[in-house]
């Protein structure tokens, strides 16, 4: 595919969301991002099939139209997961916009949009448990939706490190992502249930070199800034959660009882 193919491929996609969005195509060895504004996409990705490119770039506009939309939406993600013990928030905040993403997508687009999954991970064999999680996660809602899958699950068994526990996780991330609890509360729900998995611990101890080419990226090199939310449509209503007159106060009180948290060690410290 030519630069101008693909970036006649990106308008497509942008005609699809009702979006404006800038796009550019750079030499770089890292995934394809999307920054506040603008969609960046490596040359390298101009050798993939236009299918694939084409869900590719569907994911990545999706992080403007469905999760995070907004910059303050990463922030408040951040905040959250702090409170509820999680570390690495960066990467924590990157794969649960990911997570929200593609379910979206998988159930709008069905098969199409899951053959960039498969691709992406077809020679993925590191440890990392945190890529099978979301392998899994991913196995779980095709399944769900009715979609061919590869069995991420059994490979998830032979490779990843304590495999039954990151299944578990799976398991119950798709409950999280199926209910009907608010985008803050499910935020909530998977900070609490994945802390142990995004340990800042974590950041650097698996798979050292990163998997470029299309391949599934080392989770510690992904990018830390997800510009990110405009309103979610669930069951054609617009999510109240989204107001941004809401988000402002909230992310307000969260960081307020945050630092309130840790005024109350320092003070029991010193005492």
């Amino acid at each position: 595919m030519t630069p101008k193919e693909a970036e006649q491929l990106f308008t497509q996609v942008l005609k699809e969301f009702g979006v404006l969005l800038d796009f550019k195509i750079i030499n770089s060895r890292e995934s394809a991002q999307f920054r506040w504004g603008i969609v960046l996409l490596p040359s390298f990705y101009l050798k993939k099939p236009a299918n694939i490119l084409k869900q590719l770039l569907r994911h990545e506009v999706g992080h403007r139209v469905i999760f995070p939309g907004k910059p303050d939406w990463e922030k408040l993600t951040m905040i959250i997961a702090a409170r509820k013990g999680v570390t690495d928030t960066e990467n924590f905040a990157n794969v649960v916009a990911d997570l929200f993403v593609d379910y979206e997508l998988l159930r709008k687009y069905g098969q199409e949009f899951y053959e960039r999954v498969i691709d992406a991970a077809k020679n993925y064999r590191g440890k990392d448990p945190r890529l099978w999680f979301m392998l899994s996660v991913y196995q779980l809602i095709a399944e769900d939706l009715g979609l061919k899958t590869p069995n991420y699950m059994e490979s998830a068994k032979r490779f990843s490190i304590n495999p039954e526990l990151v299944i578990s996780k799976a398991k119950k991330t798709l409950e999280i992502l199926k209910s009907n609890a608010t985008l803050e509360g499910k935020i909530e729900q998977l900070a609490e249930l994945l802390k142990d998995l995004f340990h800042a611990m974590f950041r650097k101890s698996f798979d050292d070199k990163l998997r470029a080419h299309g391949k599934l990226p080392n989770l510690s090199k992904l990018g830390p800034v997800i510009p990110a939310p405009e309103f979610m449509v669930q069951n054609d209503r617009r999510n109240p959660v989204r107001d941004p007159q809401w988000l402002s106060p909230v992310s307000y009180t969260h960081l307020r009882a945050h630092e309130t948290s840790l005024h109350l060690v320092c003070r029991l410290l010193l005492e």
